[in-house]
């Protein structure tokens, strides 16, 4: 078992930190704002732990962040944070504003709207304001 672990670190470069320990560890750098430490761990996670998605919640954030709003989309659609969903999609649908696919923000922000949730009223709000 330790010449396997031994093996894949040589070949991976790095060491597979347990999912939840690692993800919080680099929560904690997002929260700090260092963008480039966060996206150097979560990107070692997602190495690591493919099958996980949670992490993609907070790439989405730090890409849009840093107004890479394809990026951004691509990271918040892959999905799998269930309890971070409504957020995502809200960022999703102003991404699309950011740029200027008013029709797919529409979309996601008559669904949000629909929704109850922190981001019904706002949902609501951008709506009344967007033309194509």
């Amino acid at each position: 078992m330790i010449r396997l672990l031994i093996f894949c670190i040589l070949l991976t470069g790095c060491y597979c930190k347990p999912y939840e320990k690692g993800l919080n560890k680099a929560v904690k750098d997002f929260e700090s704002t260092r963008l480039d430490k966060t996206i150097r761990k979560l990107t070692e996670l997602d190495a690591c732990y493919p099958e996980k998605k949670q992490h993609h919640f907070y790439l989405g954030l730090i890409h849009y962040q840093k107004n890479e709003y394809e990026t951004a989309i691509k990271h918040f659609l892959i999905g799998g944070f269930l309890e971070k969903q409504t957020e995502a999609d809200w960022y999703v649908a102003n991404a699309f504003i950011a740029l200027n696919q008013r029709s797919k923000a529409r979309e996601i922000l008559k669904l949000l709207a629909e929704k109850e949730s922190d981001f019904q009223k706002k949902a609501k709000e951008l709506l009344s304001e967007i033309r194509d």
